[in-house]
């Protein structure tokens, strides 16, 4: 019996050029996909994950004691008396401001009550689901900020780019108003500098109250946080150097997944990487109000870097920013193989280079294994890869019905909706080049790869009775 299918299974593959034949239930075989086509096919399945930090902190509130203040009088009446200062209102306002933004460090006390705030601090990264009930993994320390970290993430609220222009503005706003006078650009900047040095210096961080929430599809921090899906914390690991992998649940779904990699991808093997680059140096220079989008970067495998914590990282040369972390590694049939994870430089030769590393897929299986969540692509996810092949190659009609399935059961996926206006817009142009549906018994032939060797046997069998009886009827014409 074994012998005769294996003979069935070699005229086939001979004839028909078909994938490997087995007895039982066939699967699929798993095909290359160009950059593009795994980009595309992933794109619902990665989320931004937010972290939003409230945070309650405190600075000294800077003040002029009563001391300073008769200081102040006192260097006030001496230039009236030199001539220097006029004895007017105005002129006593402004020489006020001048003295104070000349030295403010040798007028303000801070040794008085503190200022305190409760803030909200955002830590960006990418996850990507697991499983079509809203499992998703990113990384642990896209979940996690330290009081240092807290600390200087507020300090460059005040410090960097728009913000430092904002705090300027707000320094000359409250001074001119508390002295009832112009305060000029040179002024406000000074006394704003002076501020921004005993904010960093005096900051202290009370508490930190972490929420987690992510979305599919272009977003700002503030707009994940108002309308992403709420998300918890299943299992985390540690930060790099421990095993940096976090497991999140958000309800709803069902969610487009990832199918992933039961493969160790090998020295110089191709790499796509996907995620939600903040476009900045550090999270510190992150904009709360610009949005994201999903990015594709490639690059290949370049060896490994051994963990102290017992695991071995895989370097790539594929370029990665802050907010990639916890975005998925995929290898060329879409499959994830890591987690976009950190960055380092490594000494060799003499000489250093700085990579990009990847968690791999088997660390992260430790932490679904704890959770006992049964990862996998489901319907949905096969449905949604199926749809971006067919759109690839031009087959917009059979695209279509699977892009508007997709798009009415995960009413949050922006791309589905948009690939049915493309579809039929393609459509609608004379583009579709979608080809007539195969006859049944060929078309599950070319889905799963095999026939039983009855099928074979009853099929050459039916073809030899048809060419036969026309032979007949060609030499024995009825009356």
């Amino acid at each position: 019996m074994g012998s005769h299918w294996t003979s069935a299974c070699a005229v086939l593959l001979v004839v028909l050029g078909l994938g490997a034949c087995a007895p039982g239930q066939g699967q699929p075989t798993p095909v290359e996909r160009s950059p593009t086509q795994v980009f595309e096919a992933a794109k619902p399945a990665v989320a931004i994950v937010e972290t939003a930090l409230g945070v309650t902190w405190s600075v000294p509130q800077p003040d002029i004691d009563q001391s300073k203040q008769t200081q102040l009088q006192n260097r006030l009446l001496a230039m009236i008396r030199s001539g220097a200062l006029a004895p007017t209102q105005e002129a006593l306002r402004r020489a006020s401001v001048q003295l104070i933004t000349d030295d403010p460090g040798g007028w303000f006390s801070l040794t008085g009550q503190r200022y305190q705030h409760t803030d909200t601090v955002y830590v960006m990264g990418s996850g990507f689901f697991v499983s079509q009930d809203g499992y998703l993994l990113t990384n642990a320390h896209v979940l996690t900020a330290s009081p240092d970290e807290v600390r200087r993430l507020l300090v460059s609220g005040v410090t960097k780019g728009t913000a430092e222009q904002a705090f300027v503005q707000s320094v000359r706003d409250e001074v001119s108003k508390g002295f009832e006078t112009d305060v000029s650009d040179a002024q406000a900047q000074k006394l704003a500098s002076w501020l921004a040095e005993v904010y960093a210096s005096g900051l202290q961080v009370a508490s930190i109250t972490p929420s987690y929430r992510v979305a599919v599809g272009s977003h700002s921090a503030k707009e994940v946080e108002a309308q992403g899906m709420p998300a918890k914390v299943v299992v985390s690991g540690q930060p790099i150097p421990g095993k940096d992998v976090a497991l999140l649940k958000t309800d709803g779904g069902p969610f487009v997944t990832l199918p992933l990699s039961t493969e160790v991808p090998k020295q110089g093997a191709h790499l796509d990487v996907v995620g939600y680059p903040c476009g900045c140096t550090g999270q510190e220079d992150a904009d709360p109000g610009r949005q994201v989008v999903a990015t594709l970067t490639q690059g290949s495998v370049q060896g490994e870097l051994a963990m102290s914590s017992g695991w071995r990282a895989t370097g790539t040369d594929a370029k990665m920013e802050h907010g990639n972390s916890g975005g998925p590694a995929l290898d060329s049939y879409g499959r994830v193989v890591g987690l976009a994870t950190f960055q380092d430089t490594v000494e060799a030769r003499g000489s250093s280079r700085t990579y990009n590393f990847v968690l791999p897929i088997e660390v992260a299986n430790e932490f679904i294994r704890q959770a006992h969540v049964k990862a996998a692509q489901g319907p949905l996810g096969r449905q949604y890869s199926q749809a971006v092949s067919d759109f690839s190659a031009e087959h917009y009609r059979a695209a279509l019905p699977l892009f508007q399935e997709v798009a009415r059961a995960d009413a949050r996926n922006p791309y589905a909706g948009e690939y049915v206006v493309r579809s039929r817009a393609a459509i609608a142009a004379g583009r579709d080049r979608t080809p007539p549906p195969a006859p049944g018994y060929l078309q599950w032939l070319l889905d799963y790869g095999y026939l039983p060797v009855f099928g074979l046997w009853g099929l050459v069998a039916v073809g030899t009775g048809a060419v036969v009886g026309i032979r007949r009827r060609r030499r024995f014409p009825s009356t």
